[in-house]
This record gives structure tokens, sequence and C-alpha cells, in this order.
């Protein structure tokens, strides 16, 4: 197989992404902002229980 019938083949990150143990699912933006602000309030609140300070 050359590099430009490579360009032609559907390529499915799924399996690579299960294997790192990284679950893929699809959303909207929306579900996308409001779990990213989740996922930060919840590290930020981690940080600080484990006394990490902003410098």
């Amino acid at each position: 197989m050359t590099g430009t019938d490579m360009l032609h083949v559907p390529y499915n990150a799924s399996g690579e992404l299960e294997e790192m143990g990284i679950t893929n699912y699809g959303s909207t933006p929306e579900e996308f902002a409001a779990r990213l602000k989740k996922d930060i309030d919840y590290v930020g609140k981690l940080l600080n229980t484990l006394g990490f300070k902003p410098e």
C-alpha cells in the first residue's frame, strides 16, 4: 500500500484510545463544554485538597 492509498483507508482511533484507558464518546459542543467545566472543577478541587497552590 502506498502513502496515497492510505489516505483513502478510513481510520478509527477508538481501539487505540481504549488501549490507553480513554473512553471515546460523541457529544454536542454544549455537552463537551459542560463535561470540560466539570473536569476542570474536579481537578481544581483535587489539587486544592492535595495542597497545591497556584504560583
